[in-house]
């Protein structure tokens, strides 16, 4: 085979780490210059380091001719980066309607779990007095998704209302995949779509969510 060839049959298994190393370093520099999140650095090294395993692994099914389960796993790695770019860490200032439509564009993708770095990050503020959990409101409530529950006299966590509303897009997600059963998956991304057609476009109205989710639901209903 000429060294041409096996050049470019070569270029497309190093694409995938590349461009992730890319977004990477893109995502970096948005965290450490553009936002001046230098305390972030340290959950930040954790994911990268996640990426470059991933990016690994599907280098190595790539080669050995598995691509089906290397594009879901760089779809996912994808999901992640663009997720972390345009809302970091799911903080309180964001539209509580995203904690829900999150799973329903997890369903559009084919992801089938979330990474979330810490839901107890308690470090830098107690919770119940300042939401600065980085020491800024810009990223208000970022890892704290359950209040300390010491404070009430209990030995237990106090779980946050945007979990509860994590809850509920989770509660979503199994709901359209039991429509998916019941009238085929092109019926389920079509009631997406009116909700999102991009990881960075989607409604932010919470009523066009619960209307997806009881016409969902009337029509399993009159089956």
């Amino acid at each position: 085979m000429p060294d041409s060839l096996k050049a470019r049959k070569g270029l497309p298994l190093a694409l995938p780490p590349l461009l992730t190393a890319a977004f990477a370093a893109a995502l970096a520099w948005y965290y450490d210059v553009y936002i001046d999140w230098k305390p972030a650095l340290y959950p930040f090294a954790i994911i990268v380091a996640a990426l470059g395993v991933a990016a690994l692994t599907l280098l190595a099914l790539w080669a050995r001719g598995e691509r089906k389960r290397a594009a879901l796993i760089w779809k996912t790695a994808l999901s992640v980066i663009v997720f972390l770019a345009a809302l970091p860490g799911l903080p309180l200032v964001i539209n509580n309607a995203m904690f829900n439509l999150l799973f329903w564009q997890q369903y559009q993708q084919n992801v089938t779990g979330l990474l979330y770095w810490d839901v107890t990050y308690w470090q830098k503020a107690n919770p119940w007095v300042s939401a600065a959990s980085w020491g800024s409101y810009r990223i208000a409530g970022d890892g704290t998704w359950f209040y300390p529950g010491m404070a009430l006299g209990l030995h237990e966590p106090i779980p946050s209302l945007r979990l509860k509303n994590i809850a509920d897009g989770m509660e979503d997600y199994d709901l359209l995949y039991m429509a998916e059963e019941a009238f085929g998956r092109a019926y389920c991304l079509e009631k997406a779509a009116q909700l999102s057609t991009a990881l960075a476009k989607y409604m932010s109205d919470p009523e066009k969510i619960e209307q997806a989710r009881v016409s969902i639901l009337k029509d399993l209903a009159g089956r």
